[in-house]
């Protein structure tokens, strides 16, 4: 039974297989804006109006750049800077109607980019991908159809149901497990570079702390964090 007549949200959740969102609600008039996808689909036919308009609609709006801190197409990057971002979706759409899929369209243009197509690649596959909590407490990718062999490598390994919980729940941070699947740690440096003795014994007297929680999560996690072999760096290697 579907329970969600629309969301309230900004434009970037059209990414995902939302049907109609709610971009702003006046009190005062009494009034709200809104977006229905199927006038996307309707604005562009020609190139929307197929059985896999989702991901065409998701390819336009990552080479027209801003999503995930994906950048414009090296190939439409002076429309933005000449036009703007409209006239830039408007050409990311004229060109997917051309080559027919984002990964194409930049092998053809830029072929010379191959750090774009990992980044376009990587911030599609978090979009299809990400792990999802079900009504009924278990976690599954958003897609289920053709999932990559080494998803784990863009994602995270499968953790147990309950830790995505605690987690949704802000019960468990995210920092150790991000340290756990890096295998290094970035702490930022104090204003006066991290250069004072004080700081130097911070970050010594974190070190066993921060094994403890290590070793804590590690323990309730899957294998692949059980054999996980990590190195603390000296402690200015940290710093960046």
């Amino acid at each position: 039974m579907n329970f969600i007549d629309c969301i309230y949200s900004d434009a970037d959740i059209l990414l995902y297989e939302i049907d109609r969102i709610i971009l702003g609600i006046d009190f005062e008039a009494g009034n709200f804006k809104w977006i229905f996808k199927e006038d996307i689909r309707d604005y562009k036919q020609a190139t929307f109006n197929t059985a896999s308009f989702h991901e065409t609609f998701m390819d336009a709006c990552l080479l027209a750049g801003g999503i995930y801190d994906c950048p414009v197409l090296p190939g439409l990057a002076v429309s933005l800077a000449s036009i703007g971002p409209i006239f830039t979706f408007e050409r990311a759409v004229d060109v997917l109607r051309t080559y027919g899929h984002g990964i194409t369209v930049i092998r053809e243009l830029s072929p010379d980019h191959p750090e774009y197509l990992d980044r376009f690649a990587r911030t599609k596959g978090i979009l299809t991908y990400m792990p999802i909590i079900k009504d009924n407490g278990t976690v599954e990718t958003l897609s289920k159809k053709n999932i990559p062999n080494n998803i784990a490598m863009l994602i995270t390994p499968r953790l147990a149901n309950e830790i995505y919980f605690y987690i949704s729940r802000h019960l468990v941070g995210t920092n150790m497990y991000d340290l756990l699947i890096s295998d290094h740690l970035k702490v930022h440096a104090p204003l006066d570079g991290g250069e004072s003795q004080e700081y130097r014994n911070l970050l010594n007297d974190m070190i066993p702390l921060r094994t403890t929680c290590l070793g804590l999560l590690s323990s309730h996690s899957n294998r692949f964090f059980h054999r996980k072999r990590l190195v603390f760096l000296p402690m200015m290697a940290w710093l960046i």
